[in-house]
């Protein structure tokens, strides 16, 4: 772990550039030691600890309510609102504890690692390229999970879970962030032509999340199209 004085001794790490030699390569090589420090900007930092915050809120909510289950049972949760909008009926799935115990425990702990990143940029403290790199496979492996959990929730248990989507909405996007900052930044390796547009990349992986999650908007739409009809059939009669 580098000190705030370590990081202010040292000088920034720019972007990657893929000049003339990178012509004939399809896959650049990270242009950032394992040691040397990189510089993530305020901007940066903010969407760390955002992001990180929607999804540990997400986390922790699944968490009371499933001590609530536990606890009682029987018991409606608040987010159960129809029969196709239901966290208790995912919670009750083994999907839910893929590893012996509920997955949101996994969450709460994740989550802070982009808050905690976030809050020690703004700090000013620095740290190696080795370090992004961990934090990255981390949330590589986050949005993996969060896709999985998508696709078991809504093409075989056939039950949306309303707080499993508030992390999703967290996880997504800190994905694309952190990944367009690692090209950017020269500790991740990627295609030379998304090498050459890192500065691009970066600035529009906003428009990347937010297309995956149409996607996945229109999926949940389409997937649930009937039940949909039927819950706001039901709802304009009960009002």
């Amino acid at each position: 772990m580098w000190t705030k004085a370590t990081a202010l001794s040292m000088p920034p790490i720019y972007a990657i550039v893929c000049n003339a030699p990178c012509k004939n390569v399809n896959v650049s090589t990270t242009n950032t030691s394992d040691n040397a420090l990189v510089q993530p900007t305020n901007r940066f930092a903010w969407q760390l600890i955002i992001l990180g915050i929607i999804g540990w809120i997400g986390a922790v909510t699944l968490t009371f309510e499933r001590i609530h289950l536990w606890i009682s049972p029987n018991d409606a949760l608040s987010c159960d609102v129809s029969s196709f909008i239901s966290c208790k009926s995912v919670m009750l799935q083994k999907q839910a504890a893929i590893f012996g115990f509920p997955n949101s425990f996994v969450g709460i702990i994740a989550f802070l690692a982009p808050i905690a990143l976030g809050i020690a940029s703004l700090l000013g403290y620095r740290y190696g390229a080795a370090i992004w790199r961990v934090f990255f496979a981390g949330i590589g492996m986050g949005f993996v999970f969060s896709l999985w959990l998508f696709s078991q929730s809504v093409f075989v248990i056939g039950v949306l879970c309303p707080y499993c989507i508030v992390v999703w909405i967290g996880m997504l996007p800190l994905f694309f962030k952190v990944y367009s900052f690692g090209i950017l930044e020269g500790f991740l390796e990627a295609p030379k032509a998304l090498v050459a547009r890192a500065a691009g990349f970066y600035e529009t992986a906003w428009i990347w999340a937010l297309s995956l999650e149409l996607i996945i908007l229109a999926t949940i739409i389409l997937r649930f199209l009937s039940q949909w009809k039927t819950l706001f059939i039901g709802l304009s009669q009960g009002s």
